[in-house]
Parts: C-alpha cells; sequence; structure tokens
C-alpha cells in the first residue's frame, strides 16, 4: 500500500517527481494536467510511473507517452468539447493495451525495450474517427477556448506558447517554473470588463447589464454610438482568446481598468479588429505548437481503424450508392458545419433530426399525426404513438421518430425530410469517409 501511496502522490507533488528522475518535459505535461484539472488520464499517468519506476520504461516512451494522453484530453475533451464519458473509454482502452504486457501491480517484466506504439494508435484513431482536423480546430479553438468556457485550458496553451520558440522547441524547465507558479499567474483581459463613462481610452463603458459603445467603435457594424447586451458583449468581444493574456496576480490587481500597450500592435489595442487580429494569430500559433491533435497531421499508417483518407460528399440520395462501405463523419446543414460524436448513420440521423425538430417542430408535429411514411412501404417513420416506431427518438410529446434504420434508409430519410420541409438537397451536404 505504501507504494501505491507513493506514486498517487507523485502525480501532483512535482518535488517527488523530480527526485524520481522525471524529465522537466513530462513534470510540465503533469502539471498542465493538474491545472486543467483533468482526471480521466490520472490512472494512466499513475501506471506510467509504477512502470518507469519498477518496469524499466524507457524514459523516452514514457514521455511520449505522458505529452500524447495530455494532448489527446486537451484536444478532444476541452478544444472540442467531446463527452467526457468518450474520453474515458478512450483511457480504459489505453489501459487495455498495457494490461496486455502488465498484468498486475508486482509484475516485474522489463520494458526496456517496448515502446507501446499501439497506445498512440488509439488516439490517433479517435482523432480521425472524429474528423478532428486543423480546420476543425480552428472553429473550437475559437468557440471552445475562451474565458468563461475552458478558462484553466486556456493558461494552459497560454503557458506552453510562451516558453516555445519559432522553430517549435519548448525550454521545459522555464515552463515548468512558470506553471509552478500557480494561483500567481492569472488570466487577464486585454481590454477590460468595466471602464467607465468618462474613461476616454476605450470605446465603450459599462451601463448596469447593457454596454454602451462609443461613436467611432468597430465591435459592431454601424459605427455610431449604440447599446448591446453586457453579456453578449463579453463572449463575443472581451472573453475570446484574443484578448486574453498571462498577468502576474499582483500586476493584474495593480492594473485594474489601466489601458494595456501590447507590442504588436504599438501602443494602441482598443479595437475588434485587432483583437480578431490577435485571436488569428494565437490559433495559427496553437495548431502550429504541435500542442494539440489534428487527423492533418496524423499519418496514415499510424491510424489503427477502419476509416481510410477518401472522403465523398453527398447531396441527395443515389440508389446506386453503397452507402454501407461509407461512415459518416459530418454534414453541413445550411450554411453551419455538424461533427458527428461518432461515425455512424444512427449518430447523423439522430444528430440531423433534432437539428430539424428545433427549427420546425410544429411541421414535425404534424408529420407525426399524420403518421409520416416516407417509404413505399406502410412501415411509420414519424408518430405521435411510440408503439408505430420499432427503435425510437423522442422529441417532444407524441412525437416519435424511428431509428432503426440500414445506412440506406438513413440516408433516404434524411433527404425524404429535406424536400418535405421544402429545402433544396444540396441545403443538407453528408462527409462520407470510405471504409478500409
Amino acid at each position: 500500500m505504501l507504494n501505491n501511496v507513493k506514486y498517487y502522490k507523485m502525480l501532483s507533488n512535482d518535488d517527488l517527481l523530480k527526485s524520481s528522475g522525471v524529465s522537466n518535459k513530462a513534470i510540465a505535461y503533469f502539471l498542465m494536467n493538474n491545472i486543467a484539472e483533468y482526471n480521466h488520464d490520472k490512472a494512466l499517468f499513475y501506471k506510467l510511473l509504477v512502470m518507469k519506476d519498477k518496469n524499466k520504461l524507457n524514459t523516452d516512451v514514457f514521455d511520449i507517452l505522458v505529452e500524447s494522453a495530455f494532448k489527446f484530453i486537451l484536444t478532444f475533451q476541452s478544444v472540442c468539447s467531446r463527452e467526457s464519458k468518450t474520453t474515458l473509454s478512450v483511457f480504459v482502452e489505453v489501459q487495455n493495451e498495457i494490461y496486455k504486457v502488465i498484468s498486475h501491480f508486482d509484475d516485474k517484466t522489463d520494458l526496456s525495450n517496448i515502446k507501446f506504439s499501439d497506445i498512440i494508435c488509439i488516439f490517433d484513431k479517435y482523432i480521425s474517427n472524429n474528423a478532428i482536423s486543423d480546420d476543425t480546430l480552428r472553429k473550437s479553438i475559437k468557440t471552445n477556448l475562451t474565458y468563461t468556457n475552458n478558462k484553466k485550458a486556456v493558461k494552459v496553451i497560454l503557458s506552453f506558447l510562451e516558453y516555445q520558440d519559432d522553430k517549435g522547441s519548448v525550454d521545459y524547465t522555464k515552463l515548468y517554473w512558470l506553471l509552478k507558479a500557480g494561483k500567481d499567474i492569472q488570466i487577464d483581459h486585454i481590454l477590460p470588463l468595466n471602464p467607465q463613462k468618462n474613461d476616454g481610452a476605450f470605446k465603450y463603458f459599462m451601463d448596469g447589464e447593457s454596454v454602451v459603445l462609443k461613436t467611432g467603435q468597430d465591435f459592431v457594424p454601424n459605427n455610431n454610438s449604440t447599446t448591446i447586451s453586457k453579456d453578449d458583449f463579453y463572449e463575443s468581444f472581451l472573453h475570446v482568446i484574443g484578448n486574453l493574456r498571462l498577468e502576474w496576480a499582483r500586476d493584474n490587481i495593480i492594473k485594474s481598468n489601466h489601458f494595456i500597450s501590447i507590442k504588436e500592435f504599438d501602443s494602441s489595442f482598443n479595437s475588434n479588429s485587432q483583437i480578431s487580429t490577435r485571436s488569428l494569430s494565437l490559433i495559427n500559433q496553437i495548431l502550429n505548437s504541435g500542442l494539440l491533435y489534428s487527423a492533418t497531421n496524423i499519418k496514415a499508417t499510424s491510424v489503427s481503424n477502419d476509416i481510410s483518407n477518401e472522403t465523398i460528399e453527398i447531396s441527395a440520395f443515389d440508389k446506386n450508392s453503397k452507402y454501407e462501405l461509407f461512415k459518416p463523419i459530418s454534414f453541413e446543414f445550411l450554411g453551419e458545419k455538424y461533427l458527428l460524436e461518432k461515425a455512424n448513420y444512427s449518430q447523423l440521423l439522430v444528430t440531423f433530426i433534432r437539428i430539424m425538430f428545433n427549427l420546425e417542430s410544429e411541421k414535425f408535429v404534424n408529420l407525426a399525426e399524420s403518421k409520416y411514411k416516407p417509404m413505399t412501404s406502410e412501415r411509420i417513420y414519424i408518430s405521435n404513438n411510440e408503439h408505430d416506431i420499432r427503435k425510437p427518438i423522442v422529441l417532444a410529446d407524441s412525437v416519435y421518430a424511428e431509428t432503426n434504420l440500414s445506412s440506406e434508409y438513413i440516408i433516404k430519410f434524411i433527404y425524404a425530410l429535406i424536400g418535405e420541409f421544402e429545402l433544396n438537397t444540396n441545403d443538407m451536404v453528408i462527409s462520407l469517409n470510405k471504409t478500409k
């Protein structure tokens, strides 16, 4: 039991990690994990510490596995908002790979020559299956890495960028000390949250629960003075990554609402266009840093799954297509792109129907009352009676839709609904990946 306590303590005590010979690089990833407060990967980290100590796990392999696990959970859960339970299943799968080699705590198997490359393949597989590419990450960073959504993840990423040079090398010793500062380093808003009306440095001021935009502002298309909701203003402009930076806690308090000069913008950082420019620059830095996983950079040979790199897009049902040879990964509906949590047709249908129901609930009620039959058969696809449906998705009281369908009939059902709602087929474009 004493050994168990030692390894668990090492997960949160960097002094113990240092004394055990763990590299500054690995310690930095442990600290970033603690700041982000991830738990699903801690059982893996614990096991890796045991294996390094008892089974002579190669130091480079140890570092790679720690780094890859953290990058995966940061990308998958925080940046791309995948469900926590899915993240957990990934790490269960990773642990199962370890159990193939180490079956119990006191196993003394020598691992000095084991690479555990299949573990990396598991991370690659889930990134690829979920179509998490550079384009996906650009949108997700902008939407999800904000002060309110993922403040702790933002702190981790900005800290990492602070000590990465132009060639991509990271000074892990300096990063370690920055992370070790803990609460002494805070996330600061460059343009402040609460400037006053008589503060001429800013193009906006607070008025109760509203923000008054002054003449000459560029936050909304009309350059004239106008008023918008404070919450909307914060979420759209001030809480975004382009307006966030690291700051010492004491300096942050002293600064209060004073004007900040940013070297990249001379002394005039005071507009939405500059926030947008800085956001774009930071997003590019993050993507180039290698801190996030991306299917764009995963080698096809490293992905141990049943998805190939061949992608097609469809905007209509084709009776000659063999849909069972493909898996859906995303779709674009009315100009908005939606990524599927799971690469299967049931997920595609359920996601699409829920979106349609939110847009046209009254129409769905009418279809349910008429016991909608889109095919030539008598089978009911939408009904107000649950017993009419084999495997229903519940959209509302007395509105049920069928999900127990083959890939072919799911595509037919989707485009039948497109026609029923008087939309064009190209309003719904589905991306499919060919299976191997």
